[in-house]
């Protein structure tokens, strides 16, 4: 019911009778600001009573770091023999008429390779001046023979790409998930060093600067394979302004960055706040799979939360630290809700593009830093925890009871460190108190909204009870 609230405001603003939807009403406040120490640099001696874990469910384990691909274990392709085309006819004027329209006849271009025109002159008599071009020649088999690449309409963006074999072109059109509005040719690179050639494809599924995604290709004897981790729906983002590669530590493995993420004020409007991201994609030995997702600096408390959660996630526990405790300690974070995002879509619908990052003021939701601060206590005693620092963790653990045990909007996440802290000390895995973490948080499940849910915006992530404790 959120979402359709959101969108019928978005639709009327389009419609220039922009009003007010059913608003939902605000978390309860307190009157004062819980604003916790530092972390003591003593240990507080209260030991929390063990609690049997007998009646925790069990979790499915998943890997705590993503491990980093070793470049040396890299099989280069041997290289295939120059491929037969056919022979080239310099005086042949290809009947290429109706081609500079499209959709281009990709059979009569065919037709013409195949009789003896070179690439070159198809792309002279096809490529508009002063634009993008339609057809490139490229290597990208691994047999240092050219093939052709083109970019088609039909009337939605296609590709095709001509390779020639045994003395005649063949043509390819790669399984990927072609829908919206163009596709363009990145460019095409040895990206995991293995002597093959990668075709980096960007494509956009939408009007305006919105629905962008990248999809790899490489060639393995046959076709050309998607390498990407989802060969159908490869990571994308609204609002693309650059992708680069770049090779970040000089193991002659590419990285692929796609920047970008605030969308054209169409659908800013329905789902904000929005920050400018960052992803980043690497070979991991078998595909390129997202590596990181990096964030400018945040505004708001709950995005430090998520900042911390997400580079926890990707194995960046300095960086998650980091996060955490600016989202403690940082009095310039603002707060967000539920009230605060409906009208704050009310305000850009009114005011247009000059209200673009500011927010509605709105009444302040003073609950929200109580429960995000001890959030993010329970996090850093979680981070002290995976990297066998103990005695810190008790600290942090101490900490987070000290400020918030009796405090009412903080209180619930201490009896989740405390499920977590009794199923621990009882075993001393990490995935016992996981587990009883976890099961506090599906018990609870109100415990997960303040975290990121739909009124967080289009960029947060909406939390599960598994995503309280990743470490297992």
């Amino acid at each position: 019911m959120k979402r359709l609230a959101i969108f019928a405001i978005s639709l009327l603003w389009v419609l220039s009778a922009c009003a007010p939807a059913t608003q939902i009403a605000p978390a309860p406040v307190v009157d004062n600001r819980v604003t916790p120490s530092p972390v003591p640099t003593n240990t507080i001696t209260t030991t929390p009573t063990e609690t049997p874990t007998a009646s925790i469910t069990p979790l499915p384990t998943i890997p705590t770091f993503t491990p980093t691909f070793d470049a040396s274990t890299i099989v280069t392709v041997t290289p295939a023999p120059p491929a037969v085309c056919p022979k080239k006819d310099p005086s042949l004027s290809p009947d290429l008429a109706n081609t500079q329209n499209f959709p281009i006849d990709t059979q009569k271009l065919l037709d013409s390779l195949n009789n003896g025109a070179s690439i070159s002159t198809i792309a002279n008599a096809i490529n508009p001046p002063g634009f993008d071009s339609i057809i490139t020649s490229e290597e990208v088999t691994g047999d240092d023979v050219p093939e052709m690449l083109l970019v088609n309409s039909e009337p939605i963006y296609h590709f095709y790409i001509y390779t020639c074999s045994q003395g005649k072109y063949n043509i390819h059109f790669p399984n990927i998930n072609y829908f919206g509005y163009y596709t363009e040719i990145v460019t095409a690179k040895d990206l995991n060093s293995n002597g093959i050639p990668e075709i980096i494809l960007q494509h956009s599924g939408c009007s305006g600067n919105g629905c962008y995604s990248i999809y790899i290709l490489e060639w393995n004897g046959n076709e050309f394979q998607v390498m990407n981790s989802n060969s159908q729906f490869w990571e994308g983002m609204n609002g693309l302004i650059n992708v680069e590669i770049k090779d970040l530590n000089n193991d002659n493995l590419f990285e692929i960055f796609m920047t970008g993420g605030v969308p054209a004020l169409g659908a800013y409007i329905i789902d904000p706040p929005w920050r400018l991201e960052t992803k980043i994609s690497a070979w991991n030995g078998e595909v390129f799979a997202l590596e990181s997702v990096q964030y400018e600096s945040p505004k708001f408390r709950f995005q430090a939360v998520q900042d911390g959660d997400r580079a926890s996630s990707f194995g960046s526990f300095d960086e998650a630290m980091k996060s955490y405790k600016e989202a403690i300690f940082n009095d310039d974070l603002e707060w967000w809700s539920s009230q605060r995002q409906i009208e704050t879509i009310i305000k850009l619908g009114n005011e247009g593009y000059s209200t673009l990052g500011t927010p509605a003021p709105g009444a302040p939701d003073l609950a929200e830093f109580s429960r995000l601060a001890a959030y993010s206590y329970y996090r850093i005693m979680l981070l002290h925890f995976v990297q066998a620092n103990e005695s810190d963790a008790n600290i942090a653990y101490n900490t987070l009871q000290e400020k918030f045990a009796n405090e009412p909007y903080g209180q619930p996440y201490v009896e989740m460190a405390t499920a977590f802290w009794d199923a621990y000390q009882s075993t001393h895995k990490m995935y016992d108190g996981c587990a009883a973490a976890i099961q506090y948080a599906a018990e609870h499940p109100e415990i997960l909204t303040p975290l990121g849910s739909d009124y967080h915006g289009a960029q947060s992530h909406i939390y599960m009870p598994a995503d309280v404790c990743p470490f297992r």
